[in-house]
């Protein structure tokens, strides 16, 4: 089960609603059937484009998000770590690469499977006739296909050498 956004949330940053959020978060990870995983799949992520940033969040959910949990041993026995990542945020048209390049694609792809613990999902949206299908290929590049497949490779190989 994907949830989009982080499975927990601080305490002392927000209102009185994040707690109803962490209460009920609590409940699904205690409800969640034992063969199942949760995946947080951190929908503010979808700008990430640094190591560091991923890996931050990484973090904060086995590390800090364990002290927010109820229920921490089940926490950290079934959810994984999972990113976001919004394909054409900066725009898309008769000229991909002058929005966001194939290869600052296939940088951020392969740095957030590096380091996420089962999936990356890409976003693709925003107004506009011309937007990238991947279902179909229609106004996708081949270069930004093949970058995904790269990023894919090399976050395999990153992962092996580890």
């Amino acid at each position: 089960m994907i949830v989009y956004f982080h499975i927990y949330r601080e305490p002392e940053r927000v209102a009185e609603s994040v707690s109803y959020w962490n209460a009920f978060m609590d409940g699904l990870v205690e409800g969640v059937d034992p063969q199942m995983r949760l995946v947080t799949a951190n929908s503010m992520s979808y700008g990430f484009d640094g190591l560091t940033q991923f890996r931050e969040v990484y973090e904060w959910a086995y590390q800090r998000a364990p002290e927010i949990s109820a229920v921490p041993e089940k926490y950290l026995r079934q959810v994984d770590v999972g990113f976001g990542l919004w394909f054409n945020a900066q725009g898309w048209g008769e000229d991909p690469e002058f929005y966001s390049s194939s290869a600052s694609w296939q940088a951020r792809v392969e740095k957030a499977l590096s380091v996420a613990d089962s999936y990356v999902w890409v976003f693709t949206g925003g107004g506009g006739k011309m937007l990238p299908d991947w279902w179909s290929g229609a106004h996708l590049p081949q270069a930004y296909i093949d970058a995904s497949f790269s990023a894919l490779d090399l976050a395999s190989r990153r992962r092996a050498a580890q």
